[in-house]
């Protein structure tokens, strides 16, 4: 238990030690990672505003980062909520399996997330 621990913080650590280094790079000299889908297309991915929303929320800027991706701001805290109860099963049993019913709600969200896309897109177009 205590060696899951060690690696679930390291690896944590690691994930916010990155994210924040590509948020300062972001804000700071306005490099971001590029839409390969949108420079092929031209149309916008169903992540195509993470980075701004993820920004606005380090900023507690909560209405500018519900527009930059409305659905994910609204998904984000039932994800958190699985993401927590995960660590904690996988600390105590060793456990990454999702339960059925996070398997759905993993399910309905990437199909959620899919149909915001299309449905951006097609709003965009008319």
């Amino acid at each position: 238990m205590k060696e899951r621990a060690k690696l679930l913080v390291r690896n944590l650590a690691a994930l916010l030690f990155f994210g924040l280094t590509y948020a300062w790079m972001a804000i700071h000299w306005g490099v971001y990672i590029p839409c390969v889908f949108r420079m092929i297309t031209g149309l916008k991915c169903p992540g195509c505003g993470i980075s701004h929303m993820c920004l606005d929320l380090l900023r507690f800027r909560f209405r500018s980062a519900f527009f930059d991706h409305p659905v994910l701001f609204v998904l984000l805290p039932v994800m958190g909520v699985i993401a927590l109860k995960k660590f904690y099963e996988y600390v105590k049993t060793g456990n990454k399996r999702l339960s059925s019913i996070e398997n759905k709600i993993m399910v309905a969200s990437i199909v959620i997330l899919i149909l915001f896309g299309i449905i951006r897109n097609i709003i965009e177009l008319l």
